[in-house]
């Protein structure tokens, strides 16, 4: 997996973006990266109906302003409220 990629559950993809996308959008715009949700799909079934295996976090952005994004997200991961300011996740450039 590339390093600028997560891998998380449903209720993790929710607490990233946060209501109306606005706690993504915070992040992004602090850290001044981009930040893709993105469901990942496989056929393991007889009937080949494809099934989520997969929800993945993609950053991209400089190096320095991912590892900012990057912090934030696995925070939120971790079980921290998406409490961060984006004047705080901003100082940490």
């Amino acid at each position: 997996m590339h390093p600028n990629t997560l891998e998380c559950k449903a209720d993790e993809i929710g607490r990233i973006a946060g209501e109306g996308g606005k706690v993504k959008f915070s992040i992004e715009n602090a850290s001044r990266t981009r930040i893709v949700l993105a469901d990942t799909y496989g056929i393991f079934t007889s009937r080949s109906v494809p099934q989520l295996i997969d929800r993945n976090v993609h950053i991209l952005g400089s190096v320095q302003n991912i590892k900012i994004a990057r912090d934030a997200v696995v925070s939120l991961i971790l079980g921290s409220p998406p409490g961060m300011s984006p004047s705080e996740i901003s100082e940490q450039r």
